[in-house]
């Protein structure tokens, strides 16, 4: 075999070809397709539900429980009765949909509360683009109402609304554990995700991090939707209170993704309501993860037929945007409807960067 080999290679040096260019025979037989990049990035990418099952598998090894709790059980320890507390002003401003992203700034008038300094993120959704593959037996759906994002969190006898990026909403009391005067320790603390209705003045509850000091955080959604469901039916009642105003705590429909009980309910008036946002899709093994993950997944109404290939009432079709085409071409759209995202590199950095290039270029003057 090697005196062939050897042969070969004699041959094509006699023939002009270079042993400096032939680094092998296999080289010379099956020369690199152009396009071979391409087709190694492509097997390298991963489904949804690769990832999705690859993050399954990560969070059974984490053990975050602990630490985590021990991170907010601190900050809400030292966190001062009135740092939780809204002005009129500051709250009718962050009820408004446009204050969304806004970051308060310190100062007369704003929350001493800085985002993220104590509050931990909510879970965000990514759209469901294909059925997943354990949909029948592992995944939960939520009819979600029109409405804001947002967590209650309730500490030393205060109930706060914060925004998902943590701006504070408004502020007052609450039956929740640790949200009212007649229980003001510490360590009874409360954090719950919810949507806001300001039209309804309700609380629709999606999910729960924490309550009465004990973390869930690494416990299962469906675990976590018995016991917050569970809880709140414990309580007398189910209000927050605010400047006299109240608000109610509602919970939410819960649904199991098999094909018997998705199709009737599709087809009922209840899927048509116009007050639905969209659908939330909850992996029952799933960790309360903060940050966007494909273990929580989102469809707006009209996407419904699309995706999950069940059918939905005409009415609900009719919602559609009428420049549509499908998903991923939708999610593109508002992908490009973003803002450019501007240089956050803080101003000391700069200074000291330009500080940096001014000295090289001197340097290479001198030279």
């Amino acid at each position: 075999m090697e005196s062939l080999s050897q042969a070969l290679s004699q041959s094509l040096t006699s023939n002009g070809v270079s042993s400096g260019h032939l680094s092998s025979l296999d080289e010379y037989h099956s020369p690199r397709s152009p396009f071979q990049d391409t087709y190694d990035r492509a097997r390298k990418i991963e489904s949804q539900d690769d990832r999705r099952q690859r993050i399954l598998k990560d969070l059974r090894k984490e053990k975050r429980d602990e630490a985590v709790w021990k991170k907010y059980a601190a900050g809400f320890a030292t966190e001062p009765d009135q740092s939780l507390v809204e002005n009129s002003a500051s709250r009718h401003e962050s009820m408004c949909e446009d204050c969304e992203d806004t970051k308060p700034t310190s100062g007369a008038g704003s929350s001493p509360t800085k985002p993220g300094k104590s509050l931990p993120r909510l879970t965000l959704s990514e759209w469901l683009y294909e059925i997943p593959s354990d949909f029948d037996d592992n995944w939960l759906m939520i009819p979600c109402p029109l409405g804001k994002r947002c967590q209650l969190v309730t500490n030393r006898g205060r109930t706060s609304v914060h925004s998902k990026t943590g701006l504070a909403m408004m502020s007052g009391t609450s039956s929740l554990p640790g949200g009212n005067t007649t229980k003001r320790q510490s360590t009874s603390f409360t954090v719950v995700d919810c949507i806001l209705d300001p039209a309804t003045n309700k609380f629709f509850v999606l999910d729960v991090l924490f309550w009465n000091g004990t973390s869930l955080l690494d416990s299962t959604f469906e675990f976590r939707m018995f016991w917050i469901r569970s809880r709140l039916r414990e309580l007398d009642s189910l209000t927050l209170t605010v400047d006299h105003q109240t608000y109610d705590l509602v919970e939410l429909a819960t649904f199991s993704c098999t094909l018997e009980i998705l199709e009737p309910y599709f087809s009922s008036e209840e899927a048509a309501d116009p007050c639905i946002d969209g659908f939330l899709f909850y992996h029952k093994n799933g960790s309360y993860v903060t940050g966007t993950t494909p273990l929580v997944c989102w469809l707006k109404p009209f996407m419904v037929q699309e995706v999950l290939r069940i059918p939905v009432r005409a009415d609900v079709l009719s919602t559609k945007p009428s420049d549509y085409v499908n998903l991923q071409t939708f999610v593109k759209g508002l992908e490009a409807k973003k803002p450019p995202r501007s240089d956050k590199t803080p101003r000391k950095a700069k200074a000291r960067n330009m500080n940096v290039n001014l000295k090289e270029e001197n340097a290479d003057l001198q030279e």
